[in-house]
């Protein structure tokens, strides 16, 4: 944990947090004053700017020691932090406003397990609820390793592959501060891919975008999904 943290400190910035979430609640039309779920929530820095901004938050992640670092920083009144894993939701159906999926987080259980995911956001949202899923897609990773396949992140070392077939990409980050490894993979989805699951999960409206700015979905963008 404490590596993926050094890795983004420096960008993952409040200021970056507030205009992500902003657009979010935007896209979603969520009320002012909203129950918001954060999921996963990693360190906190989405839900608290969601908090800040009058919203009452869920921030909800599998990792102890993420809910951990969120619970370190100071957070405004109205966030509650809940360890689960995202696939078994320990909500009553029809708990939240808006469901948040954001910062590449969907992906990491299988075909199977992801639609999992899918299902359990609409379960517990409102009726004319809405999801808001950031992540990326398989053009625009197909476009980045054609260029190149190596990143520098605050001193991590990283190699990204690709498999065509399966639709796996494999992660490896070397911390050039003490020689840790860290490998990760996650199954990069084509937009009507998820839209298919988004549908098979019960949606009705889906809509893509190439930003939490409304900008429209290109190879190189970013992949949001707005479903209702």
């Amino acid at each position: 944990m404490a590596h993926y943290l050094r890795a983004y400190q420096k960008t993952h910035t409040n200021e970056l947090a507030t205009a992500q979430v902003d657009g979010a609640v935007t896209l979603a039309g969520t009320p002012p004053d909203g129950d918001v779920l954060d999921a996963p929530c990693g360190a906190g820095r989405h839900s608290r700017a969601l908090a800040a901004s009058g919203h009452h938050v869920t921030g909800v992640d599998s990792s102890q020691d993420m809910l951990d670092a969120a619970r370190a920083v100071h957070a405004p009144a109205g966030v509650q932090w809940v360890r689960a894993d995202y696939r078994d939701l320990p909500f009553r159906a029809g708990t939240f406003d808006t469901v948040l999926n954001l910062f590449t987080s969907f992906g990491f259980c299988g075909d199977d397990g992801d639609q999992a995911v899918l299902d359990e956001f609409q379960r517990v949202l409102r009726p004319g609820g809405r999801l808001v899923m950031d992540t990326t897609h398989r053009d625009r990773v197909i476009s980045e390793l054609a260029a190149k396949n190596r990143t520098d992140v605050a001193g991590q070392a990283g190699e990204t592959t690709w498999d065509v077939h399966s639709g796996w990409m494999h992660m490896s980050l070397l911390d050039r501060t003490d020689g840790h490894r860290s490998v990760s993979r996650i199954r990069v989805y084509t937009p009507s891919e998820l839209d298919r699951m988004l549908v098979r999960a019960g949606f009705r409206e889906v809509s893509v975008f190439g930003g939490l700015d409304g900008r429209p979905l290109g190879r190189r963008t970013r992949l949001v999904v707005v479903a209702a």
